[in-house]
């Protein structure tokens, strides 16, 4: 007597890879620290890093200003990734970078 097998199964397997974690790092330089960063994450590769210079205006490169806006981009991409009911849109880390040398307000 020869054993019956089950029917070969024909739907595709489902992702099971768990998502990587989306950083944003917000840096008070524009140029020497957003360069740094895109090195290692160029270096890296597989890392999902986005990396934004934090925009100057005026006297807007103390440390308070800097940790604000990155709240904003957080908030702006939490926002979005609500509406479209995907949460990898979010970042899961938020990176602030301040060269303290140069603020007389940080000890």
């Amino acid at each position: 007597m020869s054993h019956r097998r089950s029917p070969q199964r024909l739907d595709r397997p489902t992702g099971r890879r768990t998502p990587r974690k989306r950083v944003l790092i917000v840096c008070e330089g524009q140029v020497t620290e957003v360069e740094y960063f895109e090195g290692i994450r160029d270096h890296f590769r597989s890392l999902p890093v986005e990396i934004r210079a934090c925009k100057v205006i005026g006297l807007g490169r103390d440390p308070g200003s800097l940790v604000a806006y990155a709240i904003r981009e957080r908030d702006k991409k939490d926002k979005e990734a609500r509406g479209q009911r995907d949460a990898n849109l979010a970042y899961d880390e938020v990176w602030c970078v301040v060269d303290v040398d140069d603020h007389s307000t940080l000890d």
